[in-house]
């Protein structure tokens, strides 16, 4: 039986405001793009209207770079995308199940400032897993570590992304950390293990869904299945109750896929922002990012629904008014699937391609 696809409009916004006093400098956005994948197909994507470069990252990701020279107090610049994707549910199966590379698989067990591996407290979390599993199987040890993860660490959202050896410590998390955890023990058991990150299609109100939160879950690689998706954000307190073991949630738009810090957004699986500040002020701007869902069958925009946002240039606004918002120039043309080198503001076709220095 075929699975049900599910057409959505989605819009990413990272705004940046300047609320210090001094002028800050250099403000850049790294935004990760979303691609086709295993239950995503992108139909169209445009961004907004900055002077981007895009390209790929250590980890393979694609991704776009856009900044402003300067940012004086009370000025915001919002860097966005929108994109029109096709999501379909995937099944519990897993995907792909060729053999992974050798280069593949040693970067999937490789150790993270993220992980700590050869922390004590990653060492016995694993050997753990291990005396608990039903079997000495990949699949065993893969249930036996959601089991583990589920029953020791308590769902917390709050404060930054800790490592795992601390959330192990700390004994709660929020769903990066949780998936950290997990992370670390797959690949402490010598099983190839990653993050993916997006956004998820939240609760709906006036027609649309908003989220400002977020998720990560965790892959797992295993024999004859492929990578499988694991969720270890749940009520649920052993890997087979709650959302089945190898189905991701039913409407989430994947951005990031790997297993490290070194990519271009860093532990950030959707944008990462830097700026220049005047030194001994210690200025930082107030960063918010936030997609927005739009149930569409046919990838248009409904009125007042995913229209328009900021241009290029910072504007003056006590907040972020989504009528002004509406009313601001809007993105520029469908930017090419795979390409890779310049797209400046109102590009309408590639323009010579190269290679972003990171």
């Amino acid at each position: 039986m075929p699975h049900e696809t599910l057409p959505r409009l989605v819009r990413f916004e990272n705004s940046v405001r300047n609320e210090s006093l001094v002028t800050l400098r250099d403000v850049r956005c790294d935004a990760l793009l979303p691609e086709d994948g295993p239950g995503q197909r992108v139909r169209w994507l445009r961004l907004s209207g900055h002077d981007w470069t895009i390209g790929r990252d250590a980890l393979g990701q694609r991704f776009a770079r856009a900044g402003v020279a300067r940012l004086r107090p009370g000025e915001t610049v919002t860097f966005a995308w929108l994109a029109a994707v096709e999501l379909t549910p995937q099944p519990v199966r897993g995907g792909d199940a060729t053999l992974l590379t050798s280069v593949a698989r040693a970067t999937a067990l490789a150790d993270d400032p993220a992980l700590g591996l050869g922390d004590r407290a990653v060492a016995e979390a694993a050997r753990d897993v291990r005396r608990a599993a039903f079997g000495d199987s990949a699949e065993a040890l893969a249930h036996a570590a959601l089991t583990y993860v589920r029953k020791r660490i308590d769902y917390d959202l709050s404060g930054g992304w800790q490592t795992a050896p601390d959330v192990l410590r700390r004994g709660t998390g929020s769903c990066s950390e949780m998936t950290f955890v997990y992370v670390a023990i797959c690949r402490r058991l010598g099983i190839p293990a990653r993050w993916i990150g997006g956004t998820l299609e939240r609760a709906r109100r006036g027609g649309r869904s908003v989220d400002d939160v977020f998720h990560r879950l965790a892959e797992v690689r295993l024999p004859g299945r492929g990578w499988v998706g694991v969720e270890t954000t749940s009520k649920a307190r052993t890997a087979d109750d709650g959302r089945p073991f190898g189905r991701l949630p039913r409407a989430m738009l994947v951005l990031s896929r790997g297993g490290g810090s070194d990519g271009a957004t860093g532990l950030y699986y959707h944008a990462r922002n830097e700026w220049s500040a005047p030194r001994g002020t210690g200025a930082r701007p107030r960063i918010a990012k936030r997609a927005l869902w739009v149930a569409d069958a046919d990838g248009v925009s409904p009125i007042g629904a995913a229209r328009p946002i900021p241009a290029s240039r910072p504007r003056r606004s006590p907040a972020l008014d989504e009528t002004a918002r509406a009313d601001a120039a809007g993105f520029g043309a469908p930017v090419p699937a795979g390409y890779a080198g310049p797209w400046p503001r109102g590009a309408r076709r590639p323009a010579r391609e190269a290679t972003p220095r990171r």
